[in-house]
């Protein structure tokens, strides 16, 4: 392999890296907006039943 072709490999190399990078962060990013619906959702789960067990009382 002569200079040019090794360079042209690390540039497609180098851009591929990029582009699985900003893969990683958003999927990261949507990861976190998930466990935020995720944790809103069992907080609104937990006081429903909250809410139930007092009628219940009743």
């Amino acid at each position: 392999m002569n200079n040019e072709v090794t360079q042209n490999l690390v540039n497609e190399y180098a851009s591929e890296l990029g582009v699985l990078h900003s893969n990683l962060v958003i999927e990261r990013s949507n990861n976190r907006a998930l466990q935020a619906q995720l944790d809103k959702a069992n907080q609104e789960l937990k006081e429903l039943k909250d809410k139930q067990a007092e009628i219940k009382e009743y």
